[in-house]
């Protein structure tokens, strides 16, 4: 039985990882939010910039020994993921600003790379949980669309916020705060650079 619960927070922790949820935010965006024109730009930069080389970076950190295992469990291990995920970020803001999408995912784009630079400093002192908000943020922009019907998200953030504690990656405070950090984040920016810029 212990197996089974092992497995299954292993699977959800591996599986929900920041770049998943990311990628879903930004595939919902392009087809409800962009012109057709930019629907591939939006899903092609959000790849590249967002899941491919981010994964791909940090599985060659894992196997180089750089990062001691694919929890990055040590809080100094995350400041390199970090620094680059915001020059990553920072790439992919500058394309979708030369093809022109919309502000909504101008608007979304910029709370990822500021959030990022954010839990960078976070990280010099503590160790707060990205899974947490890699799922947060996301409910934060679907509560923003569509009010409490963005509740199956708040179902995978329980789910995440179970395996990284059982895991024993992240604290209950570090999973507490990292998901209200994300929603709160993102709802507000939404909020102010929607409404008021």
């Amino acid at each position: 039985m212990n197996r089974l619960i092992y497995i299954t927070a292993r699977s959800i922790s591996t599986i929900l990882i920041p770049p998943t949820l990311f990628l879903f935010t930004f595939v919902f965006i392009a087809f409800y939010f962009e012109s057709f024109e930019n629907i591939i730009p939006v899903i092609g930069t959000t790849l590249i910039f967002g899941v491919i080389i981010p994964i791909a970076l940090f599985s060659y950190w894992v196997k180089t020994g750089r990062v001691i295992n694919q929890d990055a469990t040590n809080k100094d291990e995350r400041t390199t993921p970090y620094l680059y995920g915001i020059i990553l970020y920072s790439l992919g803001f500058l394309l979708l600003f030369l093809f022109q999408t919309g502000y909504l995912t101008m608007v979304v784009w910029l709370t990822y790379l500021l959030n990022t630079a954010v839990i960078l400093l976070i990280n010099k002192y503590w160790k707060i949980s990205a899974h947490a908000m890699g799922v947060a943020g996301p409910l934060g922009l679907f509560y923003f669309i569509f009010g409490v019907n963005a509740w199956p998200l708040f179902i995978l953030l329980v789910l995440v916020s179970w395996s990284r504690i059982y895991l024993k990656c992240h604290t209950p405070l570090q999973v507490a705060l990292g998901s209200l950090y994300g929603f709160f984040s993102v709802y507000l920016l939404l909020t102010f650079f929607m409404n008021y810029v």
